[in-house]
């Protein structure tokens, strides 16, 4: 490291200011010398009496420059060693700096060269720094575009223009590695010509890390798609240059159907591969100049660039249809899924970002609700459906608060006896305006809106006590099988230890009671899914597998829980023949389940031949409107009095 101290002082000595004292001490002295001069040319008469009062004046002036002189010269001491201490502290910060392990220092000249680098600046460019020391050229180690705006920040320094620089730019080592640097300078006087002094630092490494965390804030970690973040900042910047340039653009939705099954069935990993293979699908679908994101779970979305025609944008809607619903190939086990869609464009259908999302979400619940694997492009009669939504639910709170519900009974008969052995609960909702609503079109809401749990529970708690009363005066084996909900089964839902000590406290045993389930269930069945049904087998309760045959993997079902009876889907019974493919599927169904000790009811009995082709392949028992519609506790209970006062005289007959 270079001593500048001594060079910089004798420059500040020599630019000292003038001080007026000094000026005025000088001219005292003058005046003394006119004075004695002007008294030896005065008159012999009159020079005795003037040599006294010049001699006082001389005396008065003399001592005045001489203070003013010492006065000077002790200023000029205190400010040399002003300078001294602060060139001094300058030196040993200097000094310091330099012996730093991580910061490089420099020197750079009105050339723009280095006329000094420490031995961390070599090390940093990879270069000797001897080399790097005499007046090597920047344009060596900056990129041209770079240099340029180097060589205009090193005007402004030496010129005085701009005080201080701190910027951080690329740069290149000696073996041609690029790498980014972090620089500062500053301009300061060096043997009477400025110079910039400064300091450079290697930040390829923060660099480095600083772009691995962006991009984790901003990219998808298992798609490697913009996330929701980026897609929120990209669909604003589209709204913004289409609110300068006119153009509209579009907004896709998009959302799997049937991925929880393919998750729940294959497992996660599976799962997790499947939405891979989807993206780049979809990825495939759309141009260049539009993005593909991932918002979370099964949920993607289309930003569709400007300009873009409706004409294009169905277009691109029906090719994600056609690519989605190809069969997938994951980890040797094949899939097939679809996927629902909703189509919006700005500012069509929203002014902004807010209003246009809401929108595009409504038209993808619209395309749902139409049975997926479809799209549908945003209408104004989507806001009124929402608007319906929102009612029906807050109805459905007060309703759940007032207990506005009804249980009906539906008989299930045995199929060789025709004896109503059992029933199942089917609620209704006593709307006030709208009247009896049938559960498919609040079930959903329930179950979405987290309701059907206290729901659930009004279910059961109404039940048993309705059954407790058939048992007691008519049937003392009578059986209610409640459905339960897969929205029931989460980690707050049902507590079966409290539906089996309500049972207790009637003095139901469990085993008057079956509860219904159907394989979405079972599909997703973690600990707490097994737990509770374990729960409820301990305690005696019967397990019911609802519409059998509809699902994925049934019989594995069957092989892995304690299933006491399967509930053949209306499906198969609807189109039943004698010669039917039906029939058979019926009866291979039936011959299973005898064969692993199960107990089979055929629902959607709607007529006398229904009824006989399943009887005569052995079926348990039927439920239907061939046999019982739908019925109030009391209706039911006249029922079964009725079919005890002939069992009883039919007894009494023999």
């Amino acid at each position: 490291m270079p001593s500048f101290q001594s060079s910089t002082l004798a420059d500040s000595h020599a630019r000292l200011p003038t001080r007026p004292s000094i000026w005025v001490g000088i001219g005292l002295l003058l005046a003394c010398n006119a004075l004695l001069i002007t008294g030896l040319l005065l008159p012999a008469a009159r020079q005795q009496q003037a040599v006294l009062w010049l001699g006082l004046l001389l005396l008065l002036l003399t001592n005045t420059g001489a203070w003013l002189l010492i006065r000077h010269i002790r200023h000029l001491q205190r400010q040399a060693l002003s300078m001294h201490h602060a060139l001094a502290h300058t030196q040993a910060m200097f000094n310091g700096l330099d012996g730093n392990t991580v910061i490089g220092i420099y020197m750079v000249n009105k050339a723009v060269q280095f006329t000094y680098a420490s031995p961390q600046l070599a090390q940093i460019l990879g270069y000797e720094q001897q080399a790097l020391a005499d007046n090597f050229p920047l344009d060596r180690i900056f990129p041209p575009e770079t240099y340029q705006k180097i060589c205009v920040r090193a005007d402004q320094r030496l010129s005085g223009t701009v005080a201080h620089a701190r910027y951080e730019c690329p740069a290149i080592r000696q073996d041609g590695t690029p790498i980014e640097v972090e620089v500062y300078g500053s301009q300061i006087m060096l043997g009477g010509q400025p110079t910039i002094i400064g300091m450079m630092l290697d930040i390829t490494e923060r660099k480095r890390v600083e772009a691995a965390v962006w991009h984790q804030a901003h990219f998808d970690s298992l798609t490697q798609l913009p996330n929701r973040q980026a897609f929120q900042q990209q669909l604003q910047a589209n709204i913004d240059l289409t609110q300068v340039s006119g153009q509209p653009f579009a907004l896709v939705f998009l959302d799997l159907d049937e991925f929880k099954e393919v998750n729940d069935s294959h497992g996660h990993d599976v799962g997790d591969a499947l939405l891979q293979q989807v993206a780049q699908r979809l990825q495939a679908c759309i141009r260049d100049t539009d993005l593909l994101a991932r918002l979370g779970g099964d949920e993607f979305t289309l930003i569709l660039a400007a300009p873009i025609t409706p004409a294009a944008a169905h277009e691109i809607c029906q090719r994600v249809l056609q690519t989605i619903t190809r069969p997938f190939t994951l980890q040797h086990q094949a899939a097939q899924i679809s996927i629902s869609a909703g189509l919006t464009f700005f500012p069509q259908d929203g002014a902004d970002a807010t209003t246009l999302l809401k929108h595009a979400d409504l038209a993808l619940y619209a395309a749902k609700n139409l049975g997926r694997n479809r799209y549908c492009v945003f209408q104004d009669s989507m806001r009124q459906a929402a608007q319906d939504h929102r009612e029906l639910l807050q109805d459905l709170h007060a309703a759940v608060h007032s207990k506005a519900f009804q249980l009906l009974y539906q008989p299930v008969v045995d199929m060789h006896t025709g004896r109503t052995i059992k029933a199942e609960a089917l609620i209704r909702w006593l709307h006030p305006q709208r009247g009896l609503i049938n559960p498919m079109d609040f079930i959903p809401l329930a179950e979405e809106s987290g309701l059907i749990v206290p729901i659930g529970d009004w279910v059961f708690h109404t039940a048993s006590q309705q059954l407790a009363q058939w048992r007691q005066e008519y049937l003392p084996d009578f059986v209610i099988g409640i459905n339960v909900s897969p929205a029931q089964f989460k980690d707050d839902g049902l507590d079966p230890a409290a539906w089996i000590s309500a049972l207790h406290a009637l003095g139901l045993p469990g085993s008057a009671l079956t509860v219904e389930i159907t394989e979405q269930v079972l599909m997703g069945a973690e600990n707490w899914v097994s737990s509770r049904l374990l729960q409820f087998r301990d305690a005696g309760i019967q397990v019911a597998l609802d519409d059998f045959g509809t699902g994925y993997s049934s019989l594995a079902y069957l092989q892995r829980f304690d299933v006491d009876y399967i509930k053949i889907d209306q499906c198969f019974v609807r189109n039943l023949s004698p010669e039917s493919s039906d029939r058979i599927l019926c009866q291979a169904i039936i011959a299973m389940a005898h064969q692993l000790g199960l107990k089979v009811i055929a629902e959607g009995i709607e007529t006398e031949d229904q009824h006989w082709i399943l009887k005569n392949i052995d079926c348990d028992y039927g439920q239907g409107y061939w046999h019982a519609r739908p019925m109030t506790a009391e209706q039911l209970a006249l029922r079964l009095q009725a079919e005890r006062g002939d069992f009883e005289y039919m007894v009494g007959v023999t």
